[in-house]
């Protein structure tokens, strides 16, 4: 694998932190300002254990810019799964439209779950038309891993029906508990575009439903954190049941959530906290009752009067972030 490159391209110092010493030069006899880079070495060397060679390796060839696609499309075709990661990573630093649809061409497609992964993962951040459907592709893939690295690609590709409802769907019910947490954020995100207003309905309608039929206990607090993110007061009994008696992650969350409800029903369940409950549910319930007192629910005030011993120093982390 080998393509031309102009040396004028490069300064002398790009081309030592490259290694271009260990490349095969070949002077061409038709321009002598032209050089023939064999980036095989390169390319295979993005798969190293050693940090050093893969990432020296990498410098070299997105030194080369656009000039280096053929050379990475080609490894994409002939190299192991651990360099095709590596081409991914390397692809996602190359600032060209080339680089982007070779990056969606594997994040859908390669078998291996790690490329797809990375492939995704160097999309993150950017815009471009070819994600949308890139991204209703991903949500859907059998690897939690690559379903979050595909929420990432939200809220900008998440633009259509099918990637909004596979949203909730992670959201509520993905086996990864943070797929769950990171889609709930992009489903705000994405409510919070232009489109958001059309989406709602959507999103409260299966949130709500969700609330009475999902199958564990878990995917309905989950619905419920979904549910009164979007403000519906059908979710706070499901929120104060997990609140006093949930798994420790998604405790402290449905805890953070009665305090953003609003809601005057949450003071006294989250007051109760103080009796018995584990120092650290104890110490969000404290901040919980702050943020309703802040928002003037009445009661509220009174109920921090029955914390135990010295506040805690607010505010505390968002649980789950």
């Amino acid at each position: 694998m080998s393509i031309w490159i102009s040396v004028r391209r490069f300064s002398s110092g790009v081309l030592r932190a490259a290694t271009l010493s260990t490349a095969l030069l070949a002077a061409c006899a038709h321009d002598p300002y032209m050089v023939s880079v064999d980036t095989t070495g390169w390319i295979r060397a993005l798969g190293s254990d050693d940090m050093n060679e893969s990432d020296t390796a990498e410098e070299g060839l997105v030194a080369l810019g656009s000039a280096a696609l053929p050379a990475l499309a080609a490894g994409l075709r002939r190299e192991p799964a651990a360099v095709r990661a590596g081409i991914s990573e390397t692809l996602g630093r190359i600032d060209d439209p080339g680089a982007i649809a070779l990056l969606v061409g594997i994040a859908g497609n390669d078998p291996d779950e790690e490329v797809r992964y990375e492939a995704l993962r160097a999309l993150w951040g950017t815009t471009d038309p070819s994600l949308q459907a890139l991204a209703e592709e991903t949500l859907d893939d059998p690897s939690p891993r690559v379903r979050y690295a595909a929420v990432q690609l939200c809220p900008a590709a998440c633009a259509s029906r099918t990637a909004v409802e596979r949203l909730v769907v992670i959201a509520i019910e993905d086996p990864r508990p943070i797929n769950g947490a990171v889609a709930r954020a992009a489903l705000a995100q994405v409510l919070e575009s232009d489109a958001g207003p059309g989406w709602r309905p959507i999103v409260q309608e299966r949130a709500r439903a969700s609330l009475v039929s999902a199958s564990t206990a878990e995917f309905r607090t989950r619905a419920a954190l979904l549910s009164s993110s979007l403000g519906d007061p059908a979710a706070l009994p499901v929120l104060v049941e997990a609140a006093t008696d949930g798994s420790a992650v998604l405790q402290l969350q449905a805890v953070y959530a009665l305090g953003e409800s609003g809601d005057e029903r949450a003071v006294r369940p989250l007051a109760d906290l103080f009796d018995g409950a584990p120092q650290i549910v104890a110490m969000y319930g404290y901040q919980a009752l702050s943020m309703l007192a802040e928002k003037g629910i009445p009661g509220a005030p009174a109920a921090l009067r029955r914390y135990p011993g010295t506040p805690p120093k607010l505010p505390l982390p968002r649980p789950g972030s």
